[in-house]
């Protein structure tokens, strides 16, 4: 029962908005460890020189990437906090950069025409694709997919596929589990890697992460 209701509250985007409430200094720093050597694996034979993260929380991802060269970074979370504490945190490098609480498809456009790029070289969605409801999702992956080279996701991958889920998803003990595979398949973007997620083992979930490449 305790594990259901922390599952409910860790999918609703109103926890992650008003968190801070709750946990008030949670935010000010930092939040979440980056897996470096995960990471390195992953990127250091990528040319990752723009970057957006969606669910940046305080920086700490986009942080990693500039210190890897990136000079053109775009993050959007929901939180005021965590979002102002990674405005501080970037701002501090001479780079490129904005900070959004929303997607704005017009902001992002003008954010890359400004800075002379045509795509992302990578779009990061780090655990928060699960909380978007159907509409949601679809909503974001429409915006996003037409503007990058390389998606990362760490999430809940659905194993057990079903003709019957909308966009092949599924409620698995709490937290929606989705067949990513299928739906970047889909938008002409091929698996490059995948393995278990770096990050701490989750119950009852099935925590990957993919790498995926734009093959158009």
């Amino acid at each position: 029962m305790i594990t259901m209701f922390k599952r409910y509250l860790a999918s609703k985007k109103f926890f992650w908005k008003y968190r801070h409430i709750l946990q008030k200094n949670i935010f000010i720093k930092s939040y979440g460890n980056v897996p470096k050597n995960h990471f390195d694996n992953i990127f250091d034979n990528l040319s990752v020189n723009s970057v957006l993260d969606f669910g940046c929380a305080t920086g700490e991802k986009l942080d990693y990437f500039v210190k890897k060269g990136a000079s053109s970074i775009y993050g959007i979370d929901i939180n005021p906090i965590a979002l102002s504490t990674a405005k501080k945190k970037l701002t501090s490098y001479n780079i490129n950069c904005e900070f959004n609480n929303s997607i704005s498809e017009l902001n992002i456009i003008n954010f890359l025409k400004k800075n002379k790029v045509k795509k992302f070289d990578l779009i990061f969605f780090d655990r928060v694709l699960y909380i978007l409801d159907n509409k949601e999702l679809n909503f974001v992956l429409n915006i996003f997919l037409k503007m990058t080279k390389y998606i990362y996701i760490d999430d809940f991958f659905l194993e057990k596929k079903s003709k019957n889920n909308f966009m092949n998803r599924l409620n698995i003990k709490g937290y929606i589990h989705t067949d990513f595979d299928k739906i970047l398949k889909n938008a002409n973007f091929r698996l490059t890697e995948s393995n278990l997620s770096p990050y701490s083992k989750v119950k009852f979930a099935n925590a990957k992460f993919a790498l995926y490449e734009h093959s158009g």
